[in-house]
């Protein structure tokens, strides 16, 4: 999910219907003051076409938004990068010189402060035998470059962990994830500065006892804050549980806080959200739910949290074609409308 303050709503690109199957070809647009979505265009990221015109759909994790071009940038497992226009609703394919090792699985910042994108980790997305990455790198959309950053101090490979931009320390926060085989424990928060081409490290006071991957973490600019819900430990290849906890990381004193909110959507993972500054206010959608990750029992609805009072509710309908919405359950009966 991506936040657009111009129009007022939220982009949601690609996902799956079911775990590790054909990812969803489609761009819906969520309209924060009708509290709708539109199906808007088609998502051009995944569409990868060989040398002998043959296609085929790939997987494009983690796209940012580049505020100061008003892009929504993105890289594809075949190496791809791609720009979308959320006001024109248009595609632009990019054509870099240097073009990164491709992958599925990282994740994506945008440094505003040095008008940078920032990519870290994954994995090649073919196969369990695929490398994994540790390596950073940084696309600027206005020359169309990829630069990588070498650095002394490097985390961990990892992939489907989270990495959130802080404007008021000008860096970009790192935490969690997992491993494709091995069991992973590294709870660290790892800040990078991009002024600096450093890492830093950061032990954390409290806060999960291991790291959560196909979770989401998200910043509060006015609390100077993240918030961090859902997912939860690996123990094995495929064997997951999710967790409905919801955490507070304060960077100013390192600190994690376990905190309640009300009416908690559910145990889930690989679900998306994203703050909306102008009414506080986090959006969630999709995340397959219950105690055991891998099971494909998807989250239904539309669901927002007020951030003041840490409470979620439910938008209570579902698209059903152009000018229709599907009522919910608790009336009487169900009307279907259209042109």
């Amino acid at each position: 999910l991506i936040y657009h303050e111009k129009t007022n709503s939220v982009f949601m690109f690609g996902g799956w219907h079911t775990h590790g199957g054909d990812v969803a070809p489609e761009v819906w647009q969520f309209s924060l003051d009708s509290k709708q979505w539109a199906h808007v265009a088609n998502n051009r990221a995944i569409l990868y076409v060989d040398p002998y015109g043959n296609r085929s759909i790939v997987p494009a994790n983690s796209p940012v938004l580049d505020t100061e071009s008003d892009k929504i940038i993105f890289f594809n497992r075949n190496r791809r990068t791609w720009a979308f226009d959320p006001v024109t609703l248009k595609w632009e394919k990019m054509d870099p010189d240097l073009l990164p090792p491709g992958r599925c699985g990282q994740e994506m910042a945008y440094d505003s402060e040095s008008d940078r994108v920032l990519m870290f980790g994954g994995y090649g997305c073919r196969s369990f035998s695929d490398p994994m990455f540790n390596d950073l790198l940084a696309y600027d959309y206005n020359t169309d470059t990829w630069e990588e950053i070498l650095t002394d101090t490097v985390p961990e490979e990892r992939l489907y962990m989270e990495m959130v931009y802080d404007s008021v320390s000008d860096l970009s926060y790192m935490w969690g994830g997992r491993h494709i085989k091995d069991k992973f424990e590294d709870t660290t928060m790892w800040a990078f500065d991009y002024k600096q081409s450093a890492w830093h490290p950061i032990p954390s006071k409290g806060g999960p006892d291991l790291p959560y991957s196909y979770s989401e973490m998200i910043y509060h600019p006015v609390n100077q804050e993240f918030f961090l819900y859902g997912g939860g430990p690996l123990y094995a290849l495929m064997t997951g549980y999710n967790r409905d906890e919801s955490w507070i990381y304060t960077a100013e004193d390192s600190s994690w806080t376990m905190i309640d909110v009300v009416n908690v959507p559910a145990k889930i993972s690989n679900h998306s959200m994203v703050y909306i500054p102008g009414s506080d206010e986090i959006i969630l959608f999709g995340g397959e739910i219950g105690d055991v990750m891998y099971e494909d029992k998807l989250l239904i609805g539309t669901w927002i949290m007020d951030y003041a009072t840490k409470t979620w509710r439910e938008v209570l309908f579902a698209y059903a074609g152009n000018e229709g919405l599907w009522c919910p359950d608790q009336l009487e009966e169900v009307l279907v409308g259209g042109a």
